[in-house]
């Protein structure tokens, strides 16, 4: 299960890379050390957040899923990743990558998995 969790992982960082090449930034966006988080859009941060919490529920369904049914859930979250690189951008997408991956490592509780599953469902 944990060598899964590293293909899954590695071939996030592998798209996010190849994205960053292909979409090289404006002259008109900031350096990443020059936003200071002050200044970001309470929307953004909400965003963010969400988007956290979807990448640790997803992680966590993985955690209690096995068989065919953990085939389709590992074939749905790279569909998400793939969506959030071509909508968000490659940082979002990492994010989520290493919140899902940290998520899928963690123990799962026995007596959580069928309330996890049905929230992703």
């Amino acid at each position: 299960m944990i060598k899964r969790i590293m293909i899954l992982f590695a071939l996030c960082l592998t798209l996010s890379f190849a994205h960053a090449q292909e979409a090289p930034p404006s002259a008109e966006t900031p350096p990443s050390d020059a936003t200071d988080d002050a200044n970001v859009d309470p929307a953004e941060q909400e965003f963010d957040s969400s988007l956290r919490e979807l990448a640790e529920l997803t992680g966590q369904a993985f955690a209690c899923l096995s068989g065919e049914a953990l085939e389709k859930h590992e074939d749905r979250a790279q569909e998400i990743f793939r969506r959030i690189i071509e909508l968000f951008g490659s940082d979002r997408a990492f994010v989520f990558a290493v919140t899902y991956g940290h998520s899928a490592g963690e123990e799962s509780e026995a007596d959580k998995c069928p309330e996890t599953i049905e929230l992703q469902s």
